[in-house]
């Protein structure tokens, strides 16, 4: 957000994030907002643990993490929790909203150079928008992580819930992905609007977990 310039992730940090196939998985969990967001700090989308260099940090607890309430470990917990337990996945979008995601869903074909046939097809079917604060939730638990407000099991824990009631409620990532843009183009909201781009340049990239590991 405040770098222009890539800046080299340190190799403690690349040591850390190297995790098994039981842990890595629900790291798909927040990788699509986590690419957006981390790009120019090269952060891979399957990292728990990101890298703030010491400006950025202070710019994060001082203006991002207060968007959200959260200030301490206890209201980052209390957050996260809320997020989780009162998550809808029964509401129902506009077919005006449906058609905006569709034509996001196009305009991220052209600029990836890439099939969105599954995409197009989840965009017809799902109709919830519930995996809006799942991933950002799968962020937020990465920054406070990174940031020493919650312990590294109860990162892992909170992920974990939040893959399960993603495969409870979507057969596939494009669905979720469909789910999460619902939202976003309902609230007509700048929150990681490109999120599609993202998830379909993992698709293409290295570090391709949503493929790596499908929902279902």
């Amino acid at each position: 957000m405040w770098f222009k310039k890539k800046i080299e992730v340190p190799s403690e940090i690349i040591d850390f994030n190297v995790f098994p196939p039981e842990k890595e998985k629900f790291l798909c969990i927040g990788a699509a907002v986590t690419r957006f967001a981390e790009a120019k700090r090269a952060v891979q989308p399957n990292y728990l643990k990101l890298y703030f260099p010491e400006k950025y940090k202070k710019n994060i607890v001082k203006y991002w993490l207060p968007m959200f309430g959260i200030s301490t470990g206890e209201n980052a917990k209390a957050l996260i929790e809320s997020w989780i337990s009162e998550n809808s996945y029964a509401a129902v979008v506009s077919e005006d909203t449906k058609g905006k995601v569709q034509k996001e869903i196009q305009k991220a074909a052209r600029k990836q150079e890439t099939d969105v046939q599954v995409l197009m097809s989840a965009s017809e079917k799902i109709s919830d928008s519930g995996a809006f604060d799942m991933e950002r939730l799968g962020y937020i638990i990465r920054v406070c992580f990174t940031l020493d407000l919650i312990k590294e099991q109860d990162a892992w824990m909170y992920l974990e819930m939040l893959y399960k009631l993603a495969q409870e409620h979507y057969e596939n990532w494009e669905e979720y992905i469909v789910s999460y843009s619902n939202e976003n183009e309902a609230m007509n909201t700048s929150w990681y609007k490109d999120i599609i781009i993202d998830y379909l340049a993992i698709k293409q990239g290295k570090e391709n977990i949503f493929d790596k590991y499908p929902l279902k």
